[in-house]
């Protein structure tokens, strides 16, 4: 006689079973989806290293358990672990050397380097794998997409409804003069920290886009149209050239890869002229028109303005911080520098431009100061490897996470995003999307795997 045990697998429907074998596949760019809105939100309330820290480390726990997947680093990724640690030894360096310049809790500093240089890393290397890159911007395409939307509204209605949940000390006094829009000094920056960082991540968005686009091309249309739109109210000058970057390295990429220099076909050269003519069109209709008269006052005070007061010439007149280091400190400095936040403190205790104590205003400047010339050779290397990488590579379904690598890095010569940010989390899980074996046989097996999904 057979006993029948009683069965307790679940039965789903075929709907419901798709929807389970689609959540499946797709976790890990999920997960890293929720590292990402996590920061978001966490940062928009909070500005404790230690609640990140657990966050972080809660993300990688999952990871552990829900993925079970951990690949091996590439040397881009080598070299960030070699900057984190750098930093993380420098920093601990600093504390015990330099102890009087630090004006904040120096621990603090320290958990920065561990856990946002680091940890974030690793935990988002936990969910890296084939095609997880690509599915992971498709969502972030959507997100700011969303956020654009958001901006129009803001800007059109005149309405901030998120105003009532920032708590954090940092992000209430950006967006007192920065993102209140009853200012004159209005820039739009929605629900992130700074105008600045909100632009560089809608040219993120933008990137995602040219790589991923929408099967509708008038969705990508009005996609493009939002999204540019939200750059400009963000008068930040570093998305602006970030524009111009990206478009330089597209270009160039097929240029080198192509090698052969044919002529322009006299069809696609007409398309050219008509759409230069109407670009001057719409330019000299902005010039004019006084219904353009915002978007100009905005162009003419980020672009002509050369006063005192503007953070351009702090940015300039920082680097006079080098002169001042050298004669001070010796060759312990030189190589390994303060230690992460001796270049804010340092500011704060000798202003430059006018009193200017605000920010050093520049990423390149300040890894030299906090990780000596040890670091920023690191830093330069990140990058020169990856323009290296991203000539080279045949693997195109690659591009995108190369692209963002090299226009955050690049943009760091005009603010500082290696902190607690949001620019920084997208830029570390930008970096754990990158495969070891980058050859197109490996390209092409991650296509194919992207089609199933």
């Amino acid at each position: 006689m057979k006993i029948r045990i009683p069965s307790f697998r679940l039965r789903l429907n075929l709907t419901e079973r798709q929807i389970y074998e689609k959540f499946r596949k797709n976790r890990s760019p999920l997960f890293l989806m929720g590292i990402f809105m996590s920061f978001v939100l966490v940062l928009l309330r909070f500005s404790s290293v230690y609640l990140i820290g657990m966050i972080l480390t809660a993300f990688a726990v999952c990871g552990l358990f829900f993925t079970s997947r951990y690949k091996l680093f590439n040397r881009v990724q080598m070299i960030w672990i070699s900057f984190g640690l750098t930093a993380l030894f420098s920093s601990a360096l600093g504390i015990c050397t330099y102890s009087d310049i630090f004006r904040y809790s120096r621990s603090t500093f320290l958990m920065i380097v561990f856990f946002v240089y680091l940890v974030s890393f690793l935990t988002a290397n936990c969910f890296s794998g084939d095609s997880v890159g690509r599915v992971f911007f498709s969502l972030y395409r959507d997100f700011m997409l969303l956020c654009s939307a958001f901006g129009l509204v803001e800007y059109v209605l005149k309405i901030q409804p998120y105003k009532r949940f920032i708590t954090s000390a940092s992000w209430r006094n950006n967006f007192e003069n920065y993102g209140d829009i009853s200012l004159n000094t209005y820039r739009m920056m929605l629900i992130f920290n700074h105008p600045i960082h909100y632009g560089v991540l809608l040219m993120c968005g933008i990137i995602a886009l040219y790589y991923i686009p929408y099967k509708n091309k008038y969705i990508n249309y009005i996609a493009y149209a939002l999204m540019l739109f939200n750059v400009i109210l963000t008068q930040a000058r570093t998305s602006w050239i970030l524009l111009v970057l990206f478009f330089i390295l597209v270009y160039t990429k097929k240029t080198v890869k192509n090698r052969n220099f044919r002529p322009i076909p006299l069809k696609k050269l007409g398309y050219l002229i008509l759409i230069i003519t109407a670009l001057l069109f719409v330019i000299y209709l902005i010039a004019v028109l006084p219904i353009f008269e915002g978007i100009r006052d905005i162009i003419n005070k980020r672009l002509v303005e050369n006063d005192s007061k503007n953070p351009l010439g702090a940015r300039i007149t920082n680097f006079s911080i080098v002169g001042q280091i050298k004669d001070r400190y010796g060759i312990l400095f030189f190589l390994f520098g303060g230690g992460n936040g001796f270049a804010i403190s340092y500011l704060h205790d000798h202003p430059t431009l006018n009193g200017w104590i605000s920010a050093i205003d520049n990423q390149f400047l300040t890894v030299f100061i906090d990780f000596g010339i040890v670091g920023l050779t690191l830093f330069l290397s990140l990058l020169f490897v990856s323009v290296y990488k991203f000539y080279k590579n045949a693997a195109s379904i690659q591009d995108i996470n190369y692209v963002i690598i090299i226009l955050l890095i690049l943009s760091g010569i005009s603010y500082e995003f290696m902190g607690i940010n949001t620019v920084l989390i997208l830029f570390v899980i930008t970096l754990s999307q990158l495969n070891k074996n980058e050859n197109m046989i490996y390209a092409q097996r991650e296509l194919s795997l992207i089609r199933q999904i």
